[in-house]
């Protein structure tokens, strides 16, 4: 797949700087940090560049003062919930989709079964 040839390159004049840890922002606001850009790696990345983008998230945060044992904690807590919800997701189905409304279907959000099966070729 296209997914496995990604990997996660910082735009060239981006400077790594960010909140540092000893500002008196919140500390929901510095744990949001660590998870948003965990989140992002293991979404964008694939499996064989995930550790080395880890790595340098890691070496990042620690260059803005914040304290490894609380990386890893939101690191493994943003891990857990990703994999939680790639495994609870149901399969796919195309009857639950919304399509757009038409004259025969007032609400997007309630498909007539004649739209959905034109859409969908059934």
């Amino acid at each position: 797949t296209s997914r496995s040839r990604h990997q996660c390159i910082p735009k060239i004049h981006h400077t790594d700087k960010y909140t540092h840890y000893t500002t008196a922002a919140p500390q929901n606001t510095k744990d949001a940090l660590i998870r948003s850009l965990t989140r992002r790696a293991y979404i964008i990345c694939s499996s064989k560049h995930l550790p080395k983008e880890l790595s340098y998230i890691k070496q990042v945060l620690l260059d803005n003062g914040y304290p490894l044992p609380r990386i890893h904690l939101i690191m493994q807590r943003t891990k857990v919930s990703i994999n939680r919800k790639k495994s609870s997701k149901p399969a796919s189905n195309h009857a639950d989709a919304c399509v757009p409304s038409t004259p025969q279907s007032p609400s997007p959000y309630k498909p007539s079964p004649n739209v959905i099966k034109s859409s969908f070729n059934i």
